[in-house]
């Protein structure tokens, strides 16, 4: 708007004029005269450019500079946006990836639990080797525990740059497909959330 504001500056500027009138003569005398009316029409057109104004022309240039500066920073702002979605994206998916490696540890040791009790039944495996696998097996349920945590606020983290809820990345089709337009969709709601007018 300013840089539009100093070009109009510096156009020419026009004025136009215009005016009627109409006078009544009335002469005395000896003999009456009928009173004589004389209409005139006067226009004019008023055209006046500066050659050379110092003051529009540093405000058209301030102006323009102001434009690109706008622009530039709109430029900055999009490129931090892009780079924090994909960010976000990326630490979304590595939480995903680790949440699905804890559960598959965390099975495991159950079905190796499992195992072992089974083998003690028939006095083939020692206590220790059952306490062993039920320690393991713990700190992986606690392991699990923490990756799903991380992985919730990881999600949560990308849905407020997003300003939705986004899909929930512990389906493994989404894992190993990693929907590469979720990023552009992410960066692109953030862009609309945070427009300014």
């Amino acid at each position: 708007a300013q840089g539009r504001q100093a070009r109009a500056a510096l156009l020419p500027k026009a004025a136009l004029q215009g005016s009627l009138t109409r006078t009544r003569q009335k002469r005395e005398g000896v003999i009456a005269f009928e009173p004589s009316y004389y209409d005139g029409e006067r226009y004019a057109v008023t055209l006046q450019q500066s050659l050379f104004d110092a003051s529009r022309i540093r405000a058209y240039q301030a102006g323009r500079a102001l434009v690109r500066r706008s622009a530039h920073e709109v430029a900055l702002t999009q490129s931090d946006v892009r780079l924090d979605a994909v960010d976000r994206y990326l630490v979304a998916l590595t939480a995903a990836v680790s949440a699905d490696l804890a559960r598959q540890e965390e099975l495991a040791a159950t079905v190796q639990l499992a195992q072992v009790r089974a083998l003690q039944a028939r006095q083939l495996a020692t206590t220790t080797e059952v306490y062993t696998i039920e320690a393991r097996a713990a700190v992986l349920h606690a392991r699990r525990l923490q990756a799903e945590t991380g992985l919730r606020v990881a999600l949560d983290v990308l849905a407020q740059l997003a300003g939705r809820n986004v899909p929930d990345l512990q389906d493994p089709s989404l894992i190993h497909i990693s929907e590469p337009t979720l990023p552009y969709q992410i960066y692109n709601d953030a862009l609309q959330l945070n427009k300014t007018t």
